[in-house]
Parts: C-alpha cells; structure tokens; sequence
C-alpha cells in the first residue's frame, strides 16, 4: 500500500533568509511535521502488529500468527516444521493439530486418538502421528471420525476400530481431513497396505531359496521369488520355528508336464471327489477340491485295479480290469456324487456278475468276453449310472 506520509508539504526554503518572515509559515511547517510524524506513527504500529517479522521487534515478543491469512506464489527453502513429543502416553491420546503437524507418542498401553482444532471446513488440514509401539499387545485405536481409508490399513479390525502390531517399533500414520475433522482420512507411511490395486504386482527376485526358519526381519505373508519356486512366511521369524513354505515351479512353461509340485516332488495319484491325494499338500488331511476347467495334453490315464476271481470293485482307483476264474460275483459299493468307474474284462474264465449296491439302470451288469466293458457315474439320488456300455448284459 501507499503511505499517507507527504514530505512535500513541508516547505525546506522556509525561512527565507535576509528578510522579515511571516510566523504563520512557522506554524504551518510545524503542524505539516506534527502531521506527518503521527501518520508515521500510526503505519509503524500498523506494521508491527500484522507484519512477519525473522526476530522479534524491540520491546516485544515474536508473534507470527497469520490468522489463515493466505502467502501465495512463494518459493519454500530449507523449512521445516514443529515437532511435538508427547512422551509415553496410555488410553486417552489428544492430538490438537494447531500444536504441530508432526507428533509423537510412546505406547504404555493401547492408544485412542483423539483429534481437535482442525483447519476450518474447506480447508485441508494433515497431521503425522509416530507412534512407537513398545508391546505388540499394545494397539491403536482410530476414532470414529477416521473412516476414509481404513479399509487398506493393515492389520485393521472394523468392529474395535483398532490397529494391530507383529513387531514392536514406530509407525507412522498421516491424518487429514477438508471438512474441520468430520470426516478424518488415514494412510498407513510404513507398512503395505491390505488391499493391493492395480493391474500388477511385482514381486523382486530374491537371489537365494527361502527355507526353514529362515532369518530375521522375515514376517508372515512375506513372498519370494527365484528361478525354481515361489516361496511364502506362513509365521514371523522366531528363530527356531520353520515359517518359509514353497511350490516348485518350472523353467519352461511350453515344456513342463507338472500340474503342482510340493517339496520338489511331483504330487501323483488319484484326483478323485472327498479323497486325500496320495501325496499330501502340506498335511495328510488336505485334498483337491474344485478341480475344473483343466485342458490336458499328451495321455490321460487313471489308476487300475486288478481283480481276480470274484470280489469288490473298488472305490480307489479309476479302472478295475476284471479277471474270472468261473462264473463269479463282483460286487460295487455306492460311490460319491460325480464319481467314474470303468470296468472291464481282461480275461474269460466265466461270466462275472456285477452288482452295483445301488443300479439306475437295473440290478446287474454282467461281463460274459474279453473286452466286455462299462462305464458308470454315480449320483446321490439314483446311484450307479450306466453311461457306456460294450458287450455287457444288462439285467
């Protein structure tokens, strides 16, 4: 602004000297001085009270409060902003964003946030809490304000609105909000969240296996990739306790032969409905469920049993290749819902007579040449199910 000071009313070729002057000339420079000194006086004033001042002012203290006033179109060099340290705090945790936007607290118990002078609303206003959490039964309880992004923090239970901790350690977490603390957003600065977006997660190539108890710094749902297999902390490292678990992969998509691998052998035997595979996937109780949409290539081949004279046609294995010694009875217990046998005759010594436990199609089906053969599926509310039938006689 201009000031309203006006030396150029002061006249400085009065008096004029070598002659008589006027004393209202006198009275007139005096009252235009005594004008402009308290015009002086009163922007001095002004500018002590609003202006920003690096020390303070003679006779007084440093003030620089802009009341909300806006700075704009500054260029920012080595700046930096208050930190407040709270000290070791439990329970109830008061965070007054007009004492700084860095704060923090060491846990002596679990937490509970609690957030006050925010900016105006339509004003953005952020604050960053580290909190050094020195027990990991010790947690951090969000208010019920904190509702944008609570759904990505990690560890985050919806129902106690309370952040949990594997390890001891600080993390920090940055609040903000625009509308004066009625909706308060939360973003997690040290730790992955729990929803991944995007189209692609890339996982770097550790430059050797993952195995056994592995070592410190491991955490649960930690993943590894190298050139053979994936591998994955099922535990954080304690070190005695076996955390890192593997699936064997192959080099040469185009070439490889091997639906799962685990241990470095390739899992085999029967995928059948409800039954453990003859090799375990971790446990002895694990089985495949689900299997579908699967295109195979190169031999599809099942398990056979062998049986001769009369007896049981298994469960167990895909084909029963029949062998009689007389006419004999062969029996077939019900089976599971979607399941398929073959059986057929691979060498006449006399009729065998198969009795399905329970038949769709009849009550028996009996094998009379070689290469007489059936296939059957079997369902909960009918039972065995002729699907295919070459030789056999159907009663």
């Amino acid at each position: 602004m201009a000031s309203n000071i006006n030396p150029n009313n002061i006249s400085v070729t009065f008096p004029i000297a070598g002659q008589d002057n006027d004393s209202q000339g006198f009275r007139d420079n005096f009252n235009n001085i005594k004008t402009n000194l308290t015009t002086a006086k009163t922007e001095l004033e002004d500018l002590q009270a609003k202006g920003i001042f690096k020390s303070a002012l003679t006779g007084t203290t440093l003030a620089n409060d802009g009341a909300g006033s806006i700075l704009e179109d500054f260029e920012l060099k080595d700046m930096s902003s208050t930190m407040v340290n709270k000290g070791t705090l439990s329970g109830a945790t008061a965070i007054d964003f007009s004492a700084g936007v860095f704060q923090t607290v060491s846990s002596g118990a679990t937490l509970e946030l609690a957030f006050s002078n925010w900016p105006a609303t339509t004003k953005y206003g952020a604050v960053t809490v580290e909190a050094d959490i020195t027990n990991t039964a010790h947690k951090l309880t969000l208010p019920t304000q904190c509702t944008l992004g609570v759904s990505e923090l990690a560890d985050y239970n919806s129902t106690s609105r309370q952040i949990s901790f594997a390890s001891t350690g600080k993390y920090r977490f940055k609040f903000s909000t625009i509308d004066a603390g009625t909706t308060v957003a939360v973003e997690d600065l040290n730790r992955a969240p729990n929803v991944i977006h995007g189209d692609v997660l890339q996982i770097q190539q550790t430059a050797s296996a993952k195995s056994g108890i592995g070592a410190a710094g491991d955490k649960a749902g930690m993943i590894a990739v190298d050139g053979d297999a994936i591998y994955v902390a099922n535990a954080t490292y304690d070190g005695s306790a076996s955390i890192w678990k593997k699936v064997d992969i192959h080099a040469n998509e185009a070439t490889s032969n091997r639906l799962l691998r685990n241990g470095g052998n390739a899992i085999t035997g029967n995928i059948l409905p409800g039954t453990t595979n003859s090799r375990s996937l971790g446990s002895s109780t694990k089985k495949f469920a689900n299997v579908h949409s699967t295109m195979f290539t190169g031999a599809l081949t099942g398990s056979v049993q062998a049986l001769s004279g009369a007896g049981a046609v298994n469960l167990t294995t895909l084909i029963t290749q029949v062998t009689t010694t007389g006419a004999q009875a062969l029996t077939l217990a019900n089976g599971t819902n979607g399941q398929i046998k073959i059986i057929t005759m691979v060498a006449d010594g006399g009729v065998g007579t198969l009795t399905p436990a329970t038949f769709a199609n009849g009550t028996t089906l009996a094998f009379n040449d070689v290469g007489d053969s059936a296939m059957l599926v079997y369902n909960t509310t009918g039972g065995w199910a002729l699907i295919s039938n070459t030789g056999c006689t159907l009663a």
